[in-house]
């Protein structure tokens, strides 16, 4: 069916896009070749379109988990450029859709933040406190638990136990003979 018969009300498809002018719309009505019902129900979907495209976020917002085209994703997953992902950890994906993190971060609770670099092991028997690191700006300390040792780069922080060790502590070190209790290392010198 034609374009014509279309506008006249004969078929339910859509106008092909890009097809219709105004122009047109206002020479058919004069014509007489479209309805004036026709003519309103046209420029009213054109209308809401219109406004609803200029609104952030409405034009393409689905339910999260309820990607176009019916496909569900799982509980806790969102649909991202054709994949159901999850944005609270994922790299290419966090926090939102196409925000891609740094090589040098990871993506967690949908922010990407800076990678915990590994704790630089300093030799197995080097006593408490040895230089190390890159230029010599880390100590080292044997690990409480786990064993080996870390490379702090900054001074541990006295605790009266490793259970108390503030978020972000990267390892729980002995900080010696007659050290009133460990040290928590938040930061570690890179290897």
């Amino acid at each position: 069916m034609d374009k014509e018969s279309w506008r006249r009300g004969g078929d339910s498809r859509p106008a092909p896009r890009g097809q219709t002018s105004f122009d047109e719309l206002a020479k058919e009505l004069a014509e007489g070749k479209l309805s004036r019902r026709n003519a309103l129900r046209w420029i009213g979907g054109t209308l809401v379109g219109s406004l609803l495209a200029s609104i952030p976020g409405v034009a393409l917002a689905t339910p999260q988990g309820q990607p176009p085209g019916g496909m569900n994703c799982p509980p806790g997953r969102v649909k991202c450029q054709g994949d159901c992902v999850d944005r609270s950890s994922d790299p290419n994906n966090c926090g939102q859709c196409r925000n891609v993190c740094s090589p040098s971060q990871v993506c967690e609770n949908g922010t990407c933040v800076s990678a915990s670099p590994p704790p630089a092991a300093c030799p197995e028997g080097t006593p408490i406190g040895t230089p190390c690191g890159p230029l010599n700006q880390g100590r080292c300390f044997p690990n409480i638990s786990g064993g080996g040792s870390t490379c702090a780069c900054s001074s541990p922080i006295l605790v009266p136990s490793c259970e108390v060790c503030p978020l972000g502590t990267q390892a729980c070190v002995f900080l010696g003979p007659g050290a009133p209790g460990p040290g928590c290392v938040v930061e570690v010198c890179p290897q």
